[in-house]
């Protein structure tokens, strides 16, 4: 399995993250003694964006973070901005709804149903 191979925009699965990684000889735990910090800091790099973490092990897989974790990153390779949220998460179509309604009084009647 080559790490600068990946035919599709599909993000990498936790355990072939950790596989390319003990193949360059570390692990989750060894990064987190060599770089400083909590001994699960790595561990949260697969679950959350956590822009540091996730650039340390691309940078040590020899690939662009957006490579491993397309969903955290635009398509010019630029992380997104503010939480990462799923697009099928019920809090990313709240916080579009958000984004979309600047005024209150619009969302209100759009909550409730009314019509202007």
């Amino acid at each position: 399995m080559s790490t600068s191979q990946n035919d599709s925009n599909e993000p990498w699965d936790k355990e072939r993250i950790k596989y390319e990684l003990r193949r360059k000889g570390f692990t989750l735990a060894s990064l987190s003694r060599i770089h400083g910090k909590g001994r699960t800091y790595f561990s949260l790099v697969l679950i959350y964006p956590l822009r540091k973490g996730e650039k340390i092990i691309a940078d040590i897989l020899g690939v662009h973070p957006s490579e491993i974790w397309p969903a955290r990153y635009g398509s010019d390779g630029r992380p997104h901005q503010g939480r990462f949220l799923p697009e099928n998460d019920g809090l990313a179509k709240e916080a579009a709804r958000q984004v979309q309604c600047s005024d209150q009084d619009a969302c209100s009647k759009q909550d409730s149903g009314e019509v202007s």
